[in-house]
């Protein structure tokens, strides 16, 4: 691994503008917002929109795509730091941010000592990983790390290497979203089973040693044999763990800093910040806490950071004069920057948003991307894509000029208008409702329907109504007759239940002339009776019928005025979310669409409102048999190329899209992501 050595020489940056990135399990947010304000404060301009996984941000580091992250994992991310060493452009800092962080196991304590579970390897037994089953298929659910994280890679190769494979699964779909379940089944009193780290929210919420317990590992077994790294050792002294040491199956964490040599042997002021900079596991998870119980917009993450930085203002000024020790002059910066600005390649940021963004292996696709490159080929720009993961920081991005345009698939709106300008339209677009598609087998629609219409609290209201009136009418014929008629017996219990059957069978029409009213006033009441009884019987079967009916026609969602009481998702801050709310439909907002869909093909919501094109692409390819759309397209929207007020290249793309789609381009790229002509 390489290691920096600034040399006294070196002064501050050429450099004004730093990226610095974030990872995408966001649980150095805090830190990055913190660090950010820091080196802004150094005279820089920051930019802390970039979100990467692991392996994207060692690659976009090693092209120059980014300067710089809080979140290197060590040892971990050694082989991605060793790939990248060798070309000279990747090294990490020798001073953690956090205190070291612990990765491993753990499961709800009150299982743990019921059933004596200590270690991994006890989810051997079939019976004991049937506790942790959440989907019936008998193996242990454990929650896992996102599919593309090292710590999914890791716990993969424990299942096979501790012979758990038959008994015990990873669930690798969305990280936040099941630990949030996990820690609802928890408050319920179900059994959890799952993988975490230092630091994470679930720490305080689950917390070690009192609510959840660690789990050992039989034995050490390195992640990858063929890199010749050490072993995990023994942690001493975990909180919650049934051995001391603990051998949890991964290394004691150093979390890092990251970024290439040139960089910061430019950057000297920004070297020495993160040599000094330290911030502690518990103001990390306090902030995490808050996040996932609802502080989670960028106002709130730098309201956090900013009181951190003012509770502790002595050391951080202390921090920032040690690495302002020979600064440059802020007019050698600015001409510096002017400078550069002159070559530099046009800085493009976009957002994932499938199918119009898509980022896999390494590179950018889709509609959006590929029509962009259509544009930059006809005007002959260079430029570099960056990623960030709401179209809010897009919009920031472009806006504060730290991007010179921004595509994805951004609606065009009068409020956004107001901030930052628009292209020529290039896609039209809409809302639509996407729901749980319905069982196509006839059996299976059949019992679908009998148990809807077993569950339907309407059809118990309406036997309890009716048992209730054949009940009054026993009494009346009973306290009339049982003096004089032999056919309604004296004693109470039988006089009545002989009644209920006379009352029942006159009532229905059915009438078997077996008990009769003898008596004058007997026989008048049985005659109001019988008339009674048509509408008391064709009320219950209205009744019935119609809370059947209802229910039905309840439970269909075909366009937006169907969705009032309904369970609705949306995506936060979106064109779709500002409509439900425009129109007084409740919804739940998420922060991405992976779990969006989750939340819906869980049952926890009834239907998804959102961008036409993403649900139908969704819903044709990963979804399909899963979820369908329901209705036609609403409130119309358009998607436009985001650009800054008074921007040069505003000009020179509307020319290029109208080009584009004179010369059949367009059609061309629209037919192969869509399906169909854009006619």
């Amino acid at each position: 691994m390489l290691w920096l050595s600034l040399a006294p020489s070196v002064t501050r940056s050429e450099a004004v503008s730093v990226n610095l990135a974030r990872s995408s399990w966001r649980t150095s947010d805090l830190q990055v917002e913190i660090v950010g304000q820091l080196i802004a404060e150094l005279g820089y301009s920051v930019n802390t929109s970039q979100v990467f996984s692991t392996e994207e941000f060692y690659e976009a580091l090693g092209r120059e795509e980014t300067d710089l992250w809080l979140d290197t994992w060590l040892p971990e991310h050694d082989p991605y730091i060793d790939r990248v060493s060798a070309q000279g452009v990747v090294l990490a800092m020798s001073t953690p941010i956090t205190d070291p962080a612990v990765q491993g196991y753990r499961i709800d304590q009150q299982t743990a000592e019921a059933r004596g579970i200590t270690s991994i390897a006890d989810l051997q037994d079939p019976e004991i990983a049937a506790i942790f089953d959440i989907d019936g298929n008998g193996k242990a659910d454990l929650i896992g790390c996102n599919a593309g994280w090292e710590c999914a890679k890791t716990i993969d190769r424990h299942i096979e290497a501790y012979d758990l494979s038959d008994t015990v699964e990873q669930i690798s779909d969305n990280y936040d979203y099941q630990i949030r379940q996990t820690i609802e089944r928890y408050d319920r009193g179900e059994p959890v089973l799952f993988f975490t780290w230092k630091p994470h929210a679930v720490n305080r919420i689950l917390e070690p040693g009192t609510k959840t317990r660690w789990l050992t590992v039989p034995e050490a077994i390195p992640v990858d044999d063929e890199l010749g790294r050490a072993l995990p050792q023994p942690i001493a002294d975990l909180n919650g763990c049934a051995t001391n040491p603990c051998l949890t199956g991964f290394p004691e964490t150093a979390v890092r800093p990251a970024s290439r040599q040139a960089f910061l042997q430019l950057n000297p002021a920004i070297a020495r910040l993160l040599d000094r900079v330290f911030i502690p596991i518990n103001v990390i998870e306090t902030q995490l806490v808050a996040r996932m119980n609802g502080e989670d917009t960028p106002e709130d993450l730098r309201r956090y950071a900013q009181e951190w930085i003012a509770a502790n203002r002595e050391q951080v000024d202390s921090w920032l004069a040690e690495a302002n020790e020979s600064s440059n002059s802020d007019d050698d910066i600015i001409l510096r920057q002017n400078i550069d600005d002159l070559a530099a390649p046009l800085r493009v940021v976009t957002k994932s948003f499938s199918p119009f963004v898509i980022y896999e292996d390494g590179s950018y696709t889709g509609f959006s991307i590929e029509l962009w490159e259509a544009i930059a080929k006809n005007l002959g720009l260079e430029y570099r894509i960056s990623n960030v993961d709401t179209v809010d920081v897009l919009i920031e991005n472009v806006r504060t000029q730290q991007s010179d345009l921004g595509i994805a698939g951004v609606s065009m709106t009068a409020a956004r208008e107001d901030v930052v300008d628009f292209s020529h339209p290039f896609f039209d677009s809409g809302l639509q409702i996407m729901v749980r598609d319905l069982p196509s087998n006839p059996v299976e629609s059949l019992l679908s329907g009998l148990v809807q219409i077993l569950t339907t609290p309407q059809l118990y209201y309406g036997i309890s109504l009716f048992v209730l009136t054949l009940t009054i009418a026993a009494h009346i014929v009973w306290w009339i007759e049982h003096k004089h008629n032999d056919d309604f017996p004296k004693q109470y219990l039988k006089g009545i239940w002989d009644a209920f059957w006379w009352s029942a069978v006159t009532v229905t029409t059915v009438g078997y002339g077996d008990k009769t009213p003898r008596t004058a006033v007997g026989k008048l009441f049985a005659l109001v009776w019988m008339c009674a009884g048509y509408f008391v019987f064709a009320y219950f079967i209205a009744t019935v019928t119609t809370s059947f009916t209802v229910d039905r026609l309840e439970g269909t969602i075909a366009d937006p005025s169907d969705l009032r009481g309904k369970l609705v998702g949306t995506i936060d801050a979106s064109t779709a979310e500002q409509y439900l709310i425009d129109h007084d439909i409740r919804a739940t907002s998420f922060q991405t669409t992976d779990d969006l869909y989750q939340a819906l093909r869980f049952g926890d919501l009834d239907a998804i409102v959102y961008d036409a094109p993403v649900l139908q692409h969704y819903a044709l390819n990963t979804g399909a048999g899963d979820v369908e759309l329901a209705g036609s397209v609403f409130d119309r929207q358009n998607y436009g190329i985001v650009l800054p007020e008074g921007s040069p290249y505003r000009e020179m793309i509307n020319e290029a899209l109208l080009k584009i789609r004179e010369s059949g381009t367009y059609d061309e790229l629209y037919a192969r992501w869509f399906g169909a002509d854009n006619s």
